[in-house]
């Protein structure tokens, strides 16, 4: 099945407006967890006792984890996060959201449109047969 133009165009400015946003989300949960990472480190170096350290090393693994996550994300999203801050990029997302709009016009029309018989009676055409 054809996906309708629109929601192609649609979906594509989404996934735009979308990347700037997670991208700056992931870049500050980076940051979060290096400061995070640095107080467990600080912990386990603090702690006297040995079943505090597991539990501590344990929370550690965790936040290394998250912050990995987090930073592959900033590196996957970086080249497209770069070209959306162009200002001449915003202007072609607008013209973009301009289409969009008149292609849903257009689509709308073709959905809703019927054709009105301009001798017959639109009884004769319904029964009309098509060879």
């Amino acid at each position: 099945e054809i996906e309708i133009g629109s929601n192609i165009i649609s979906n594509f400015l989404k996934y735009l407006n979308d990347v700037e946003k997670d991208y700056i989300y992931s870049k500050e949960q980076v940051e979060l967890e290096q400061s995070v990472t640095q107080d467990l480190l600080h912990a386990i170096e603090f702690s006297e006792n040995y079943e505090e350290r597991c539990r501590l090393a344990t929370q550690l693994k965790k936040c290394r984890r998250r912050r990995r996550h987090f930073k592959d994300r900033v590196e996957e999203l970086e080249p497209l996060y770069l070209i959306l801050q162009k200002d001449d990029i915003h202007k072609t997302q607008n013209t973009f959201s301009s289409i969009c709009g008149s292609i849903r016009k257009t689509e709308k029309y073709h959905n809703e449109r019927e054709y009105k018989p301009k001798v017959l009676k639109m009884e004769v055409i319904k029964n009309a047969k098509v060879k």
